[in-house]
């Protein structure tokens, strides 16, 4: 994996710019995710703070222990369907 060390967002910005260039005809295209350490595994962040999850019904139940947790970070309303509704 290479690194690419930047000081400012602008220097950012042209990295990603360059990136994207040099995929522009891959077939899968550049997705960018930050991340502090390469070697770390792309989870969620409801992955991350649970145990294994073993069923839809149990991540459900675990989204809406953490569902206040991520509105209040991302300033938002999160809005999930009633349970009853995905059953369909």
């Amino acid at each position: 994996m290479n690194e690419i060390r930047v000081n400012t967002w602008e220097e950012c910005e042209v990295e990603f710019q360059k990136i994207e260039h040099f995929n522009r005809n891959s077939f899968i295209p550049a997705c960018f995710r930050g991340h502090a350490d390469a070697r770390w595994s792309l989870i969620t962040t409801l992955e991350r703070r649970t145990t294994a999850i073993s069923s839809f019904l149990e991540y459900y139940r675990k989204m809406l222990v953490i569902k206040p947790a991520i509105e209040t970070f991302t300033n938002s309303i999160w809005d999930m369907p009633e349970f009853a509704e995905i059953q369909k």
